[in-house]
């Protein structure tokens, strides 16, 4: 059983960091745009915070999460540099959840503060979902399964107002972990069933065996 936790628990952060990296890379192409007009070196800045992003997130995927980690906080930088807080904010994130999976749980609680702190009303409802999510992913590794609740409902809020259908789906599996660490049971296989059939119907991924693995616990 306690293999089955930590191997599900694995596959939310894998969950959580690739919807969150699609979010940034969208947001760096948003900032290249806004680029066109700025100088040259002003533009080859852009497209190297775009390069450092890239490079991070192939570490991450390779496991190489101190490296990652670096990598993380050097483009978190680069984005204050540049005064772009939404960016800063979803590089942190990132930096969060890759400090969660070195265990380094006080530097990983720092960097997703910092990065709620920069966002503001008018943050994009699908950063900010993505960022309640790693937050509330954090909450339940540390044994705050009722905090984590509460922050991923924040998180599914907003995931309603984006219209993020994929990003709906992974955070109610994620809120039925947070329920089985309550102890509500039925609650959590009430979720699970909701979106049962969408699972069934989808085609094979990670978010897929997530859903039907906790379902099956």
């Amino acid at each position: 059983m306690l293999v089955k936790r930590i191997f599900s628990q694995r596959l939310f952060a894998f969950i959580l960091f690739c919807l969150l990296g699609l979010i940034t890379f969208l947001g760096i192409q948003s900032l290249s745009v806004k680029a066109t007009l700025a100088t040259d070196r002003v533009r080859t800045e852009v497209l190297n915070t775009n390069s450092i992003v890239e490079k991070a997130k192939a570490l991450y995927e390779a496991g190489q999460f101190s490296e990652a980690a670096k990598i993380w906080q050097q483009a978190a930088n680069e984005f204050a540099a540049a005064g772009d807080k939404l960016n800063q904010a979803s590089a942190l994130s990132n930096l969060s959840l890759t400090y969660q999976q070195l265990g380094l749980w006080n530097e990983a609680k720092n960097a997703i503060a910092n990065s709620i702190s920069l966002l503001n009303t008018d943050s994009s409802p699908l950063i900010l979902a993505q960022i309640l999510n790693i937050q509330g992913f954090l909450e339940l590794s540390l044994g705050q399964p009722e905090n984590a609740l509460d922050t991923l409902k924040k998180a599914a809020a907003a995931y309603e107002k984006a219209g993020d259908r994929a990003g709906i789906i992974a955070n109610l599996i994620n809120q039925s972990q947070a329920m089985q660490a309550l102890g509500f049971y039925r609650r959590a296989a009430n979720i699970l069933e909701q979106v049962e059939t969408n699972l069934l119907a989808s085609p094979d991924s990670i978010i897929k065996v997530t859903g039907l693995l906790n379902l099956g616990n």
